[in-house]
């Protein structure tokens, strides 16, 4: 978001998502290094941004779980057309925004500036997983979106 007060902050919002609720077409967003630049500006933190995107009649997004890292972290179950066993699932994770200078004295010389995935997402994301499982009786297929790509690509 680049806008400079609150109000130009919902107006860029809400030009984002007009294409979907027009159409009536379920969304959701997840976090990224960005969501964030403008709050010193406009006065929008992640917290309420989500607030206002999940306003919206189309907006499927969950406020996620306490005590974990990041914003509206979430699975979200893609149901065939006949019952209510789920066919697919999504997963939505806030990458953050910025690494730290250093962490226990570790500087990161030598990497990207961005943040990355904490360990208690993977964690939360791994017990999710195996609720999942447990619950729909067979492991369910699945995406996972983050706005930062894990450190990992580059060597792939």
């Amino acid at each position: 978001m680049s806008g400079h007060t609150e109000l130009e902050m919902r107006q860029a919002m809400n030009n984002i998502v007009q294409p979907m609720e027009a159409r009536k077409i379920p969304w959701a967003i997840t976090y990224g290094n960005h969501d964030e630049d403008s709050t010193a500006k406009g006065g929008l933190d992640e917290s309420e941004m989500l607030e206002y995107y999940r306003s919206y009649a189309y907006n499927v997004n969950e406020l996620g779980p306490r005590g974990v890292t990041g914003t509206g972290n979430m699975n979200l179950f893609i149901h065939g057309a006949r019952g209510n066993n789920p066919k697919f699932n999504l997963w939505l994770l806030d990458s953050g925004r910025y690494a730290p200078g250093n962490i226990a004295g570790q500087n990161f010389a030598g990497y990207p500036t961005w943040d990355w995935l904490r360990m208690d997402q993977v964690a939360w994301y791994f017990q999710r997983s195996v609720e999942i499982e447990r619950q729909v009786g067979r492991k369910v297929p699945g995406l996972m979106f983050i706005h930062i790509p894990l450190w990992e690509y580059r060597f792939m």
